[in-house]
């Protein structure tokens, strides 16, 4: 409990928490990003949810074989993404709450980069 404590106290000193604070902020660049990559590939990026720096979208169709294919497409990149649930399957990410806007910009990157290849090897529109 101490150290749950601690942790707490220390994330309210350092501004991470609140309507401002960089957790809150964070997700607003997030959601920024996936509005963008939205807009290029409709048919890749599905419906999106998530809470601060814990967020997840729906790959194409949601089947776990495509969202399996972007998980590994994106690794063989760097980027370390899950799949989660089913029917649909949505690919979550839990970002550092230290994440840095070029960070940020690189993942988006190689994220819509592994979209790409799995709709260009199997045949999917974007």
């Amino acid at each position: 409990m101490a150290v749950g404590a601690r942790i707490i106290e220390r994330m309210c000193e350092e501004g991470y928490l609140g309507a401002e604070g960089r957790i809150a902020v964070l997700a607003r660049r997030v959601e920024q990003r996936f509005l963008s990559l939205q807009k290029r590939l409709p048919q890749a990026v599905g419906h999106r949810s998530g809470i601060g720096a814990m967020q997840a979208f729906v790959p194409f169709d949601g089947s776990r074989e495509l969202v399996d294919a972007v998980i590994h497409r994106a690794f063989e990149e760097g980027l370390l993404v899950l799949g989660t649930g089913e029917r649909p399957t949505k690919l979550r990410m839990l970002l550092p709450v230290n994440t840095t806007d070029e960070e940020l910009e690189v993942g988006f990157d190689i994220l819509e980069k592994a979209l790409r290849a799995v709709a260009a090897e199997k045949e999917l529109p974007l």
